[in-house]
C-alpha cells in the first residue's frame, strides 16, 4: 500500500474539505463523499495500490485530469472489499505535451513512471510492427472523457477495446503531477458494493456530495409515517458505498503495519478526521443494519465506567440521521476498548445471528481478535435465552503515540440471522439472492459468441450460508455474466470457515473477475440446440479453473412424464477420474441462466409492475425462485422453478413492519419465467 501523494507537500486540511457530514441547507441534508486537500504545485500522485489506471477531463476544467484506479489482483484492501479510488487534480501538461502526445519524464518524476511505462510499451508496439509512432493520450483513455454521464467508467476499462489497452501500474507508481497551489484535489475511495458503480458523472466531477431532501419538521405528537422515513432511509444509504480515505489508511496502518509515504506514529495529524471511528454495520444483504426500520432494533454502544467499572451501553438508533456511525475518540477514556451490541431475532432454535467481520480488531465474546465469522450466542450466562440484545462485540482500537486518542478507522461488520440447517430443495441462492440491480450494461450487438463480459461484487452484498451438516460457514461473491445469447447469475465462494476448526479462515480467492473475455473455440461449441443459449461462459470457467475432466454437456432425460422432447439443459459433467482441484471449484460455484428475451421480460414487467404502490421499489428488489412443479427420477430430482422477484412491501401502518415481499403477479403465466434445474437424490 502507498499514500496517494507525498505526505510533506499536503498542507492541514479544513473541516470543510473532509469526509462525512456537511451542514444541512434549508431543504437538504448534505454528506461529503470525498476528501479535498490543498497541496504544492507539481506535488506527486502516486498509485494506491497495484491497479489498472484511467484517465477522464474534469467536468469544469479540460486541463485538469481525474485518475480512476481500479484495483488489480486483489479482491480485498485493509481488510475491505474495494471496487477503485478516484484521484482528482492532477495537471493534464504533465502527462500529454501540445501535440497531444504523451511527454517523456523529466526529473521531477521517480524512476517508476507512468510516462516511462507508456513508451516502453510504444516502443516494443514500433518494433513489432515496423513502425515509429509516438503514443498519445488516447492511451490513457482520455478520449473517453465525452461519455454519457450515466455511462459506467468499467464499460470502457474492461471493454480492452481495439483502441484502447489499459495501463497497469504497480503500487507506488507514479502516474502524474498534482496541479496543486489554488487547485484543490480531491481523492475517493469507493466499495464494491451493488449500486454504486462509478459512472463518468462521478468520476468527472471535482466534488462529489450526496444530497437529499429533508423530512418535515414536525411539532407536538405528530411524527413522520414509516413509508415516508423508508424512501429518506433508501437515499441516505448512498454513503455506505463510500470510506474516508483517512481511515482507509488508519485500517491498512492496523492491519498491515506499514503504508509506504507514512509514518505510523503520527500521519494523523494533517487529516481533518484524525481520531475518527467510523463503524459500519450491515444486514444480510450488505445494506444498512436496520435498513428496513424495524421497530425497536437498534444498536448500542458501550464503555466501562471509570468510576465504578461497570460495562454501560447507550442507544445508537440512528434511524433517522445517516446510516454511518461517526465517533469521536474523547467520547471514551484512553486504552478502553469499545462495545457494541445488536438487537437480535429471537426465532426458532434453527435460526442463528452471525457476526461477520472485516477487520481484525472486532470479535465477539467467545471469539478472538481476527477471526472473520463468529456465531453470536443466544443464551444469557444462566442458560436463559437471550431477548432484546445479543452478545457483547468488542472493537479494539490503537493509541500509537499514548495520546489516548485511536487511529481514525472504518469497522466494516455484518450481523445477520442466518438458518442454521435447510432441507429445501431450492439452493438458498434461489431466495432474495441476487439483487435485480446488479449492473453490467453492454451492447449485445458487437458480442460475438466466443466473448463474455463478468462483474463480480464482493460477499458484502449477498447473505452467509451456514451448512451445519458439513460445519461449514461461508461468503459468497455474486456476479452477473453476459454472453452473445444469455445473462447467467453465479456465486463463487469467497472466504469459508470449518466451524469444528479454531485454526482460523480458508480463503478461496474468487476464480471469476470482472472484465471481458475473449476464447478461441470453435464457433460451434457455442450452441446449444434447441434451446440456443451462448455457452462462452461456462467454457471461460473450464479455462480460469483448468479444470482437466470435466467437460460441458447437454443432459437429456427422455421422459413422458417431463415432456415428450425431453429435457435438455446444460451442466458439467465428469468425463474420466476427476481432480481435486476440479471438485474443489464444482463445489464452490452455482448459477442459473436466462436468455435475453426473457430477462428483457423480467425487466418490463418490472418497469410497469401495475402493483407498484404496495411495494417500495426504489429499495432493494431480489429475484426469486418458486417451485412450480417437481418431476422424479430414478436417479435425481428435475425440478421447475419460476422466477419472480421480491422488494420491500409498503407499511400498513407505523406499528406494521417492512419487508421484503413476493411481487403479486409480476408476469403474467401466458409470459412466465420457468428455469430447470437438476438436483441428484
Amino acid at each position: 500500500m502507498h499514500f496517494f501523494t507525498n505526505y510533506y507537500q499536503i498542507q492541514n486540511q479544513i473541516s470543510s474539505d473532509a469526509f462525512g457530514i456537511m451542514p444541512s441547507t434549508a431543504t437538504h441534508d448534505r454528506f461529503k463523499l470525498d476528501n479535498h486537500f490543498d497541496v504544492s504545485v507539481n506535488a506527486p500522485v502516486y498509485s494506491i495500490c497495484k491497479s489498472i489506471v484511467f484517465y477522464v477531463e474534469s467536468q469544469t476544467n479540460s486541463d485538469i485530469l481525474n485518475c480512476v484506479l481500479f484495483p488489480f489482483g486483489k479482491s480485498f484492501y485493509a481488510g475491505l472489499p474495494l471496487n477503485c479510488f478516484v484521484i482528482k487534480g492532477i495537471d493534464k501538461s504533465s502527462l500529454v505535451d501540445t501535440n497531444n502526445e504523451i511527454k517523456l519524464a523529466t526529473s521531477q518524476w521517480k524512476d517508476d513512471n507512468i510516462l516511462e511505462l507508456i513508451k516502453k510499451i510504444q516502443d516494443k508496439i514500433n518494433v513489432e510492427e515496423g513502425i515509429n509512432e509516438v503514443a498519445t493520450s488516447d492511451s490513457l483513455g482520455i478520449q473517453f472523457s465525452n461519455s454519457n454521464d450515466t455511462s459506467l467508467v468499467e464499460s470502457v476499462v474492461f471493454d480492452h477495446t481495439d483502441d484502447f489497452k489499459p495501463v497497469i501500474v504497480n503500487e507506488g507508481c507514479q502516474i502524474g503531477l498534482f496541479k496543486g497551489g489554488s487547485q484543490k484535489v480531491s481523492i475517493q475511495c469507493i466499495l464494491n458494493t451493488i449500486g454504486h458503480e462509478l459512472d463518468f458523472a462521478q468520476a468527472k466531477s471535482q466534488s462529489n456530495i450526496l444530497e437529499v431532501p429533508k423530512l418535515p419538521t414536525l411539532s407536538g405528537n405528530e411524527f413522520v409515517d414509516k413509508n415516508s422515513l423508508y424512501s429518506h432511509r433508501v437515499e441516505k444509504e448512498k454513503i455506505l458505498g463510500y470510506i474516508d480515505i483517512t481511515a482507509f489508511f488508519g485500517n491498512s496502518l492496523l492491519r498491515n503495519g506499514i503504508v509506504n509515504g507514512l509514518d505510523k506514529n503520527n500521519w494523523q495529524s494533517k487529516f481533518s478526521n484524525k481520531n475518527k471511528l467510523y463503524l459500519d454495520i450491515r444486514n444480510e444483504h450488505g445494506l444498512a443494519f436496520n435498513h428496513f426500520l424495524i421497530n425497536n432494533k437498534t444498536i448500542q454502544i458501550g464503555a466501562i465506567d471509570p468510576n465504578d467499572g461497570n460495562l454501560v451501553f447507550n442507544d445508537l438508533n440512528y434511524s433517522n440521521n445517516w446510516p454511518l456511525i461517526i465517533l469521536d475518540n474523547q467520547d471514551f477514556i484512553k486504552g478502553s476498548e469499545l462495545f457494541i451490541r445488536s438487537w437480535i431475532d429471537v426465532g426458532l432454535p434453527f435460526h442463528h445471528t452471525l457476526l461477520t467481520t472485516f477487520n481484525n480488531n472486532v470479535k465477539s465474546q467467545n471469539s478472538s481478535y481476527g477471526e472473520r465469522y463468529s456465531l453470536l450466542g443466544l443464551l444469557n450466562d444462566d442458560g436463559t435465552t437471550k431477548v432484546g440484545f445479543s452478545e457483547v462485540i468488542s472493537l479494539r482500537g490503537e493509541d500509537v503515540s499514548n495520546s489516548g486518542k485511536f487511529f481514525t478507522s472504518h469497522y466494516l461488520m455484518k450481523i445477520e440471522n442466518t438458518q442454521k440447517s435447510s432441507n429445501n430443495i431450492l439452493p438458498r441462492y434461489f431466495s432474495s439472492f441476487f439483487n435485480f440491480k446488479m449492473r453490467l450494461s453492454r451492447d449485445l450487438s458487437n458480442i460475438d459468441y466466443q466473448t463474455f463480459y463478468v462483474k463480480l461484487y464482493s460477499g458484502l452484498n449477498a447473505p452467509a450460508i451456514l451448512n451445519s451438516r458439513l460445519d461449514r460457514i461461508y461468503d459468497l461473491s455474486i456476479g452477473l455474466a453476459i454472453d452473445k445469447n444469455s445473462r447467467t447469475f453465479f456465486t463463487v465462494k469467497e472466504h469459508e470457515k470449518d466451524i469444528s476448526n479454531t485454526s482460523g479462515v480458508f480463503t478461496r480467492p474468487p476464480s471469476i473477475a470482472t472484465g471481458k473475455f475473449t476464447l478461441t473455440t470453435n464457433t460451434d461449441d457455442f450452441n446449444s440446440a434447441p434451446l440456443n443459449l451462448s455457452t462462452a461462459f461456462l467454457y471461460g470457467l473450464k479455462r480460469f479453473e483448468n479444470f482437466k475432466e470435466y467437460r460441458i454437456g447437454k443432459k437429456i432425460i427422455d421422459n413422458p412424464d417431463l415432456t415428450s422432447n425431453g429435457t435438455n439443459f446444460l451442466h458439467f459433467e465428469r468425463i474420466a477420474q476427476y481432480e481435486n482441484s476440479d471438485l474443489n471449484f464444482l463445489d464452490a460455484f452455482n448459477s442459473f441462466t436466462l436468455d435475453h428475451s426473457e430477462y428483457s421480460i423480467f425487466v418490463s414487467a418490472i418497469e410497469n409492475y401495475s402493483s407498484s404502490a404496495n411495494y417500495h421499489l426504489s429499495g432493494p428488489i431480489f429475484l426469486e425462485g418458486k417451485i412450480k412443479k417437481i418431476n422424479n427420477t430414478v436417479t435425481s430430482k428435475i425440478v421447475d422453478i419460476e422466477l419472480t422477484a421480491t422488494a420491500p412491501s409498503q407499511a400498513s401502518s407505523d406499528n406494521s413492519e417492512i419487508n421484503l415481499s413476493t411481487l403479486t403477479d409480476l408476469i403474467p403465466s401466458s409470459n412466465s419465467i420457468t428455469l430447470r434445474a437438476n438436483f441428484i437424490i
